[in-house]
């Protein structure tokens, strides 16, 4: 070999060793950054634990002015610290699913498996899903002026609608403070969840993405108040967040392939979102 390409092999060589010392290096920065996601999501899990243990303190505090309450808080707790009594009031459910939910169920998993042939990708399928769990609050706090920084009132100059939100609140409630805050944004996540969630995963990023929320709506849902303004919530808090709702009725699934077509459109839908 002449010492032309003997030189062209060590620059070759040398491009490739500091090439493997790069690839070192970003993988060992991904490792870093999915430690610090897992660490922020457990932060967040924690805090929503804490929400929910805030929710239970509310409502076990004695309440003068309404006795009925405070009966209803007693009783029930005298039940819980007694597993006998609560072995009387409460027992396992014959079925997780309702007869339409298991149909749906058992479709989507075959319309999955199906995508997932045809577009080389992973897809999972989670059901009865809180909302507090696929989506959160871009701020932890309203006004807290140790952490201002994740404070939403602190934020809001950042954006024109937070300003407009600040103003709302402030003509409303002046002395609106942390727990309101929670009360308002945070524990309606808590109080409602989604039929069935599927999530695009990213095995080398340890990430499963919510991309598409289905319900399933028996005849209550427009009969029932409640169901409908939880229903608006969810439309709201889905569009918002970039995330595909499909709302079905028990008698689509009447029709098997008209169904299936739905729902292959609406997750075809919801991939395209993702990728943009």
């Amino acid at each position: 070999m002449d010492i032309f390409n003997r030189k062209k092999l060590a620059e070759a060589e040398e491009k490739y060793t500091e090439a493997e010392k790069k690839i070192l290096s970003a993988e060992l920065r991904i490792n870093q950054l999915n430690e610090k996601l897992y660490e922020t999501e457990r932060t967040y899990k924690q805090k929503l634990n804490d929400a929910h243990d805030r929710i239970e303190e509310l409502e076990s505090k004695t309440d003068e002015n309404n006795k009925s309450k405070n009966y209803i808080y007693y009783i029930r707790n005298t039940v819980i610290k007694n597993r006998e009594y609560i072995s009387a009031v409460y027992c396992s459910k014959l079925s997780f699913f309702t007869p339409n939910e298991y149909k749906l169920y058992i479709l989507l998993r075959s319309i999955i498996q199906t995508i997932q042939k045809e577009k080389f990708i992973e897809l999972s399928l989670f059901s009865h899903v809180r909302l507090a769990d696929i989506v959160r609050m871009w701020e932890e706090y309203y006004y807290n002026q140790n952490k201002s920084d994740k404070s939403f009132f602190h934020c809001k100059e950042k954006n024109r609608n937070k300003t407009e939100i600040v103003k709302i609140i402030q003509e409303c409630a002046p002395d609106f403070n942390e727990d309101d805050y929670k009360e308002t944004f945070l524990y309606p996540l808590l109080s409602y969840h989604i039929d069935f969630l599927i999530c695009l995963d990213k095995n080398d990023e340890f990430k499963s993405i919510p991309i598409c929320a289905i319900e399933l709506n028996g005849s209550e849902h427009y009969k029932n108040f409640r169901r409908q303004k939880s229903d608006k919530l969810k439309e709201s808090l889905f569009e918002g967040s970039k995330i595909s709702l499909l709302s079905l009725d028990n008698d689509d699934l009447k029709d098997n392939k008209s169904a299936e077509a739905i729902i292959i459109g609406k997750i075809y839908e919801a991939l395209q979102k993702c990728n943009k």
